[in-house]
C-alpha cells in the first residue's frame, strides 16, 4: 500500500493550480478517542464536513514540528500540520496577551487546512489543568460547521 502522504507530494504552485481531491478520513469516536468501525472491523470512511471535523481534532491533539511523518503532502510539506501550544506551558492562560496567542496558534493551525476557508469564531470556553475546550466555526468548501466543547488536550 502507497504512503497516502507522498502520494500527494506535490509543489506549492501545483497544489494551488490544481484541484483539491475528495476529502475523506478514518471515523473517529470523539467521545472515547479511539477510530470508529462497522460490524465486519473495518475502519469507517466519513467524508466531506464529517472529515473536516476528524482533521481538526486530530490537528489540535499534534504538536507541530514534533513528527516527521507530517512534513510531506500538499499542506504539510512545510511542517505545518498540528498546533504549536506547548511553548504556552505554563504561562498564565488568563492573561488575555496569552489567550489571544494561543487563539492565533489554534486558528493558524486550522487554517493550514486547504479544504478550510476560514475560522469564522474562535472562544476558548475553559481552561483546566492541561485541557483548553473550544468552541468553534468554520466555512470549509463543503459549507460551514460547528465544533463545540472540543477539548484540546496535551497527551
Amino acid at each position: 500500500m502507497a504512503n497516502p502522504f507522498i502520494a500527494m507530494e506535490a509543489t506549492e504552485e501545483e497544489a494551488e493550480t490544481s484541484e483539491l481531491p475528495y476529502l475523506e478520513e478514518y471515523a473517529w469516536d470523539f467521545d472515547h478517542n479511539c477510530f470508529r468501525y462497522d460490524a465486519n472491523g473495518n475502519h469507517i470512511i466519513v467524508t466531506e464536513t464529517e472529515a473536516i471535523k476528524v482533521w481538526v481534532y486530530k490537528c489540535l491533539k499534534c504538536e507541530r514540528f514534533i513528527y516527521n511523518v507530517y512534513r510531506h503532502g500538499i499542506y504539510n510539506d512545510r511542517c505545518n500540520y498540528g498546533v504549536w501550544l506547548e511553548k504556552y506551558i505554563g504561562k498564565n492562560p488568563n492573561n488575555e496577551k496569552t489567550a489571544s496567542a494561543v487563539r492565533k496558534e489554534i486558528r493558524d493551525a486550522i487554517l493550514a487546512n486547504p479544504y478550510i476557508e476560514s475560522v469564522d469564531y474562535l472562544e476558548i470556553d475553559s481552561i483546566k489543568s492541561d485541557t483548553l475546550v473550544l468552541n468553534m466555526g468554520l466555512t470549509s468548501i463543503y459549507g460551514s460547521l460547528e465544533m463545540k466543547g472540543l477539548e484540546v488536550i496535551r497527551e
